[in-house]
C-alpha cells in the first residue's frame, strides 16, 4: 500500500490543542505494485547536511515509513526536474535539509544522529528516456486530466471522472466536541458538519447527472471510525512525554478527543478512499469561520466574509523532521499529484470566485506553514492530513465564514429551507460552484478533439504523469 495509507496527522499535535486551518484567526489504489524494486542503498558515509536536526517521532497513529517504496521510482526525473517538484513540499527551504543532491542521485535522510542514514533515489540524464525495457513501475489509481478527457463521455456533459466528497467534520452531537458549532439565542445550531453534509448531497446529485461517478466519503453525521476518545488513552499518555509534554487529566482528555476526530477519524476516511472508493480527484467540503468568543451560544458576529482552496504542500520544520510525513510528501512530488492539484485548483477556484464574488482570503503565516499557490488568488498549499494521505489530488474548500454578519443570516435561511427545495440557498450558491468548476475544467470542446502537442507531451513526461498499472 502506499505508505500504508500515508497516515499521519494534519498539524503538529506537540503544540496543545491548535485549531483546525478552517478555524482562521485574521491575526494569522495509489498502491505501489509489491513487492518494489530491489531496497534503495543506505549509504554509510553520510552525504553533508546543512544542519544537523533530531528526527521527532513518527506522527500519531501512524506506522514507520518504509524507504523501500522510492526504487519504485528510479531514473524517472532528471535533478532539475525533481528540484521544481521539491519546491511546494516546504513553506520554505527546509526541504534541503532532508533532500540532498549528489553524485546523479537523491539522497533523503532517513535517520539523523549517530544513526544518520539516507535512502537513494537514482536520476536519469538530460534526455534519456524514462521508459526502461522490462522495468516494472508504480501504480496510481487516479487518472490525469488529459486521462480523463480521452475517455468515452456516452453523451454526458462530463466524462466518468471518479469523484470523491468529503464533507469535513462530524454533525450532529460531534459537531461540540469538534468545537464546530455555534448559534445566537433564538437561532438554529450552524454546524459545519451538518451543513457540508447537505452542500455534498447537492453536487452529488448535479455531478450524477452529468456523468461523473460520485462516491460519499460521509453520508451522515456520525464518525466512520469505529475508534472513540476513549480508545486512546494509551496512545496519548505514550506519544506527549517524548516532547516533554506534560498531562493533566484536561490536556488528556483534550488531547484523546482531538487525535478521534481529526487523526483517527481522517485515518478512516483515507482507508475509504485508497481502497475501496479510489477516486480520480477528492474534494473536501469545509466551511471557514472566525474568532466568535469563547460562548459558542451567544457568538460574535464579524464584519467580514471570504474564500481560499487548499492544496497539499508547505509542510512546516516540525512537520519535515517526522519521517513519516518527510515520505508523504515525497510521494506526493514523485507521483505528479502536485501539479494536477494546481490544474483542477485554479478551475475550481474560477468557478467559486464567479459564482460567491468572495474576496480571497490571505494567510499572514505565508512561508511558515502556508505557501501562495499561482493559478488564482484563492490557492494555498497547507500540510493537512487530508491533504497528504489520501493519496489522490485533493482541493480543500474553504469559503464563507459561518460567523460573518452576511454569511450568518444565509446559513440560517438554509436551514429554514432545508426540506424546500423551491427556495435557493448559500448551500445551493456553493453547491453550484463545485459544479460548475467541474463544468469548466473536465467538458469536452472542441479543441479536446486535436491531438496533444509535443510541448503538452513534454510536459507530461516533466510530471511523471505517464505511469502506468503493471497489467491491463
Amino acid at each position: 500500500m502506499f505508505q500504508t495509507l500515508l497516515l499521519g496527522q494534519n498539524q503538529d499535535l506537540t503544540t496543545p490543542l491548535i485549531d483546525e486551518v478552517d478555524t482562521v484567526n485574521e491575526a494569522q489504489e495509489v498502491q505501489i505494485v509489491e513487492p518494489v524494486q530491489e531496497a534503495p542503498a543506505i549509504v554509510s558515509k553520510p552525504v553533508p547536511v546543512q544542519t544537523s536536526i533530531k528526527n521527532l517521532p513518527i506522527s500519531p497513529l501512524t506506522d514507520p515509513p518504509d524507504w523501500r517504496i522510492l526504487s519504485a521510482f528510479d531514473y524517472q526525473f532528471t535533478q532539475a526536474q525533481l528540484r521544481e517538484r521539491l519546491k511546494i513540499i516546504c513553506a520554505n527551504n527546509e526541504w534541503k535539509r532532508w533532500f540532498i543532491f549528489h553524485n546523479n542521485e537523491l539522497h533523503v535522510v532517513t535517520e539523523t544522529g549517530p544513526n544518520y542514514a539516507t535512502a537513494v533515489l537514482k536520476l536519469k540524464e538530460q534526455h534519456t528516456p524514462s521508459i526502461i525495457g522490462g522495468r516494472r513501475y508504480p501504480y496510481r489509481y487516479w487518472r490525469t486530466t488529459q486521462e480523463i478527457k480521452s475517455l468515452d463521455y456516452n453523451g454526458n456533459v462530463l466524462p466518468p471522472v471518479r469523484v470523491a466528497l468529503d464533507p469535513g467534520h462530524l454533525g450532529g452531537r460531534w459537531a461540540e466536541m469538534e468545537f464546530r458549532n455555534f448559534a445566537k439565542p433564538g437561532d438554529a445550531n450552524v454546524a459545519e458538519g451538518d451543513l457540508v453534509l447537505m452542500v455534498a448531497n447537492k453536487v452529488r446529485h448535479k455531478l450524477e447527472a452529468l456523468g461523473a461517478q460520485v462516491y460519499m466519503v460521509r453520508e451522515s453525521d456520525e464518525p466512520a471510525t469505529p475508534i472513540r476518545p476513549e480508545h486512546l488513552a494509551t496512545e496519548v499518555k505514550e506519544y506527549y512525554p517524548k516532547f516533554n509534554i506534560r498531562l493533566d487529566a484536561r490536556l488528556q482528555k483534550l488531547y484523546q478527543e482531538q487525535w478521534f476526530y481529526q487523526v483517527a477519524e481522517i485515518r478512516e476516511r483515507a482507508e475509504l478512499i485508497n481502497d475501496i472508493i479510489k477516486p480520480d480527484v477528492t474534494i473536501c467540503l469545509h466551511l471557514n469561520a472566525v474568532e466568535w468568543g469563547s460562548d459558542p451560544k451567544n457568538p460574535v458576529l464579524r464584519n467580514q466574509t471570504h474564500a481560499h482552496i487548499l492544496l497539499s504542500g508547505a509542510a512546516t520544520k516540525s512537520e519535515m523532521a517526522k519521517p513519516d510525513q518527510r515520505l508523504d510528501l515525497l510521494l506526493r512530488a514523485l507521483q505528479g499529484i502536485y501539479k494536477e492539484e494546481q490544474k483542477l485548483g485554479t478551475a475550481l477556484a474560477k468557478s467559486l470566485e464567479q459564482t460567491t464574488n468572495l474576496k480571497a482570503f490571505t494567510y499572514k503565516s505565508a512561508g511558515k506553514n502556508t505557501l501562495k499557490v499561482a493559478g488564482h488568488p484563492y490557492l494555498w498549499a497547507r500540510n493537512l492530513l487530508a491533504n497528504r494521505i489520501y493519496t489522490c489530488p485533493v482541493i480543500y474548500y474553504e469559503p464563507y465564514v459561518m460567523n460573518s454578519v452576511t454569511d450568518y443570516p444565509r446559513f440560517q435561511h438554509a436551514i429554514e429551507n432545508t426540506y424546500n427545495p423551491d427556495v435557493y440557498t448559500i448551500l445551493d450558491e456553493y453547491a453550484d460552484a463545485v459544479v460548475d468548476g467541474f463544468i469548466a475544467h473536465y467538458a469536452k470542446s472542441e479543441h479536446l478533439l486535436i491531438p496533444p502537442s509535443i510541448q503538452e507531451n513534454v510536459e507530461l513526461e516533466d510530471f511523471a504523469n505517464e505511469f502506468q498499472p503493471p497489467s491491463l
